[in-house]
């Protein structure tokens, strides 16, 4: 029939040798996805035994480098002095916005019959006033709570606030000499304590049960 066809049909014979060369083809590409395929299996069962025999020797595929104290201690001081200085920034500009909204009302409504400009130096000044007096206590804060939380080896609890509570105490009473910063630290931290204590989340238990219906 095909010879029938040849015949007949002038454009069979290149239809048919077109079919050959994409058997050809797909043969070529089959193989070549099977050599592919082969040398990944390889590459994986050659990791796969690396990783075992780094187990079976207690090494790690990638060791890092561990930090020496040096650079320890410069990691650490330039957090600490980051976070210090971040702190101080915020506690200024909060206290000089709080004391910004505080003061509102009396540059709308002055019973003294002062000038606008005097009501606004004076607003001015009583939320420098603020910003300066709360600006330090927040860089000892944070400041305190961020070196205890480095020093414990980033660990972070309860105790870190407990820590600068009680630093922020101490500086509170810091005009009072020593013996009145020991009595302030210990004031501000023992009642950071009982608050943590007193409002500490609870943790839950689940228990399973098998309940047959």
């Amino acid at each position: 029939i095909l010879s029938v066809v040849d015949a007949r049909s002038p454009g069979w014979s290149k239809f048919s040798t077109a079919i050959k060369h994409q058997d050809v083809a797909s043969q070529r590409w089959r193989t070549m996805s099977d050599d592919v395929q082969l040398m990944a299996s390889r590459k994986k069962r050659v990791v796969t035994e690396k990783a075992r025999k780094n187990q079976e020797v207690g090494e790690t595929p990638t060791e890092m480098r561990q930090p020496t104290l040096l650079e320890k201690v410069l990691i650490g001081g330039f957090m600490i002095g980051g976070t210090t200085a971040m702190e101080y920034a915020s506690g200024y500009l909060g206290a000089y916005v709080l004391g910004t909204i505080v003061g509102i009302p009396g540059v709308a409504y002055s019973k003294e019959g002062m000038r606008i400009g005097e009501r606004f130096r004076n607003m001015n000044a009583r939320s420098t006033n603020w910003a300066k007096t709360w600006a330090p206590i927040s860089a000892v804060f944070g400041g305190s709570d961020a070196a205890t939380r480095i020093i414990r080896g980033n660990k972070q609890d309860q105790w870190n606030t407990i820590i600068s509570s009680a630093a922020a105490g101490a500086y509170f009473s810091r005009a009072g000499g020593p013996v009145a910063m020991m009595r302030g630290a210990a004031m501000y931290g023992g009642f950071t304590y009982v608050l943590n204590s007193a409002f500490k989340p609870r943790q839950f238990q689940y228990k399973e049960e098998i309940v047959e219906f």
